[in-house]
């Protein structure tokens, strides 16, 4: 059978408009899970610095932490270059093993050190891991203003400010309320530490032995 080209146009036509609903379904909906948020991170550290942010790769997402954690300034400067907020709402409840030291954390925060320093510091460290966590601070005054800023609101906090200006420290600190700052540039100072209950100790960063210094911090350890 002969077919014109009017007919052949007709059933072209008609095969074209049976495919184009087949077509049009065939496009699938966006997956759902593209627009899933992602999932929500915490940490678990004491003390929020900008290595502990790096560690983890953190960017533009929301973390939990807990709610008596202090946040350095680098750790600030970093939330904000890389938009990260932390949520300090996600609080985490800890129990005391039997057995476990209550006594507190202490943050160390060193503007200048010197080898010895270093060395005791570490020291301590290893025989009580857990008890001390360190940050660098970038000039004394900004460092006695942090210590201000953290104590104002986790009042729990013991800060040791290593410095070469511990009488500047010591007096910035001491100008907030809440803070009981006092000067230490040898193991006799650390009576006036135990006479105020003092939680700031401006420490001398250098001009000591290495044994001095882990006495001094043996010795701060031990302050409940």
């Amino acid at each position: 059978m002969d077919l014109s080209e009017i007919d052949i146009n007709e059933i072209v036509r008609q095969v074209l408009n049976r495919l184009q609903p087949a077509a049009g379904s065939s496009s699938a909906p966006p997956s759902p899970a593209a627009s899933t948020k992602p999932e929500r991170l915490r940490l678990e550290e004491r003390v929020i610095t900008a290595e502990v942010l790096e560690r983890h790769r953190l960017n533009n997402v929301t973390v939990g932490i807990p709610a008596k954690s202090v946040i350095t300034p680098s750790a600030r400067d970093y939330l904000r270059q890389h938009r990260v907020v932390l949520d300090k709402n996600e609080t985490k409840q800890t129990a005391v093993k039997a057995g476990q030291s209550s006594l507190p954390n202490w943050h160390v925060l060193i503007v200048q050190k010197s080898s010895a320093l270093e060395t005791g510091l570490k020291t301590v460290m290893q025989t009580s891991p857990g008890k001390w966590v360190t940050s660098l601070g970038s000039c004394t005054l900004e460092a006695a203003k942090t210590v201000q800023q953290e104590l104002a609101r986790v009042p729990e906090t013991r800060f040791v400010l290593c410095t070469d200006r511990v009488a500047t420290a010591c007096f910035k600190a001491n100008r907030a309320a809440g803070v009981r700052a006092v000067a230490v540039r040898a193991l006799a100072d650390l009576e006036g530490m135990r006479e105020i209950d003092a939680n700031v100790i401006c420490l001398k960063s250098d001009g000591m032995s290495v044994t001095d210094y882990l006495q001094i911090f043996r010795q701060i350890g031990q302050v409940h």
